[in-house]
């Protein structure tokens, strides 16, 4: 009988991430907590003389400080604790681990503190776990050696290019990097700016992602924490600091560029009054006839209350009903403004003006595609759209993302007053939206269906024409040929 085939995971940075970038920070807390003096450094002290196994550098912290056995086994006990409480599992790795997969870390904590860890986080799997607290470790292959006498291992997983990478191929084993527990573009421009808080929680959600790695529902999920959400968040600490300089308290959220940031401003600001605007380049340009939709529009806009929100165009196609409605402009903001023929008004302000900053594309609205097609008209009551014109699924991984994110937001408490200044928006945009490699654009991947109803009449008209031709000529022969000659020429090509 053969060994059993598996694949194997790191588990630090690779299954389990931490809320820090330093794990040394874990030494901080615990010298925090315990007010020990120099705590950190004498810890690290003592891993780096004796560092194999967490009791083996307990017990030289021991022989450093002279502590009691009682509280070198509580200090133990406290730093499993504190890696649990500022550890978090990454989905997107530990939701796809088999079961006969084994985990492999080249930690100083031994099998049984490394399963604890990954129950306390949620993970629920039984897998078989080693550790280098046995003595063997990756960094020197000596784990791979000993981990090949008992499987056939096919790929291991892990974010460290000597240990993971580097031994592994060395041992034959086929080794794939995982980096995502790094920070990636978004993070660390933020981070960068001295939001550090909101980088980690961006970076905490996005270690949420379900779906598995690189996968196109995985990306679709990725782009939307690091492309657009901040792009909301603070596009509507923008919309609230205009409602409160203007004394307002309601934004008319255009269908269908509204539909994500409705939900990210109502969870930052849920003190102001939201609308669902219904609203499209089509009815602007053909509401003269619609009194219905005219009288939604009178009843739904008051010039001094309400803020007008789309993310990109000039407004252009709506002017022209609102002069008629209530004999002046609204108020609009839109995050892009986007006509290069037509003026602007004083009721409309704007972030970004492609007018003079060539480089902006319309990605920000593929990012916000709703998931109900183009409204074209309204009749009793009821407003009538065309079909989605983008694959349903995908827009739905883009609401689905932005819904949790506000479950998230409130779970987290990320009150506005903590998220980055506005002053970051046209910045953190421009930087970070235009890089070629992004994915954002959506396809209908399904196959439109085929109306079958097309085709009754002519296929109707063409049996009479058969049977007038049969009865004409009155012999098989003639009939066969005409109708092989029609259906070559009609039907079959």
């Amino acid at each position: 009988m053969g060994l059993k085939k598996v694949n194997s995971y790191d588990i630090y940075d690779t299954i389990i991430a931490r809320t820090m970038l330093d794990p040394t920070t874990i030494f901080d807390l615990i010298e925090k907590k315990t007010q020990i003096i120099d705590f950190k450094n004498i810890r690290m002290k003592a891993q780096a003389q004796n560092g194999q196994t967490l009791d083996t550098i307990y017990d030289r912290f021991k022989i450093i400080t002279g502590f009691s056995d009682k509280q070198i086994e509580d200090l133990k006990e406290l730093e499993i604790q504190t890696e649990i409480e500022n550890s978090y599992l990454i989905l997107s790795v530990s939701n796809y681990i088999e079961k006969n997969d084994i985990l492999v870390s080249d930690m100083y904590f031994n099998a049984d503190q490394l399963g604890r860890i990954l129950k306390a986080l949620g993970f629920k799997k039984h897998n078989k776990i080693y550790s280098s607290a046995m003595g063997k470790s990756k960094a020197d292959g000596s784990m791979y050696a000993y981990l090949l006498e008992q499987y056939q291992i096919i790929f291991h997983f892990g974010d460290n290019e000597h240990s993971d990478i580097k031994m592994a191929v060395e041992n034959h084993i086929h080794g794939a990097l995982i980096e995502v527990s790094k920070m990636n573009e978004t993070e660390q421009f933020f981070y960068a700016k001295g939001n550090e808080k909101f980088a980690f929680q961006l970076r905490k959600f996005r270690h949420k992602n379900p779906y598995k790695l690189n996968t196109y529902d995985y990306h679709l999920y990725n782009d939307q924490v690091a492309l657009n959400i901040p792009v909301l968040i603070l596009l509507s600490k923008h919309l609230n600091d205009i409602l409160i300089q203007e004394n307002r308290d309601t934004v008319l959220f255009l269908t269908r560029d509204g539909c994500l940031i409705e939900h990210i401003f109502g969870t930052l600001y849920p003190a102001h009054k939201i609308v669902t605007f219904q609203s499209s380049r089509l009815m602007n340009l053909t509401y003269h006839d619609n009194e219905e939709y005219k009288a939604y529009v009178k009843k739904t806009y008051n010039h001094q209350t309400c803020l007008i929100f789309d993310l990109h165009g000039s407004f252009n196609t709506g002017r022209a009903m609102y002069m008629e409605l209530f004999g002046h402009l609204p108020r609009v903001h839109l995050f892009i403004y986007d006509n290069y023929n037509k003026e602007t008004f004083p009721g409309l302000s704007f972030n970004i003006d492609k007018r003079t900053q060539k480089n902006i594309d319309d990605t920000i609205e593929l990012f916000n595609a709703d998931t109900i097609g183009t409204l074209v008209d309204m009749k009793h009551g009821k407003f009538i759209r065309n079909k989605l014109e983008y694959n349903f699924n995908d827009v739905k991984i883009y609401r689905n993302t932005v819904l949790q994110f506000c479950a998230y937001m409130k779970e987290q408490r990320m009150e506005a007053r903590k998220c980055p200044p506005v002053q970051l928006l046209v910045e953190f945009y421009t930087q970070n939206k235009q890089k070629p490699h992004l994915i954002g654009f959506l396809e209908t991947h399904a196959p439109d269906k085929v109306d079958y109803n097309v085709y009754v009449v002519p296929f109707f008209l063409l049996a009479l024409f058969a049977v007038f031709i049969f009865r004409l000529t009155k012999q098989k022969k003639k009939y066969m040929k005409v109708m092989k000659t029609l259906w070559k020429k009609y039907i079959y090509k």
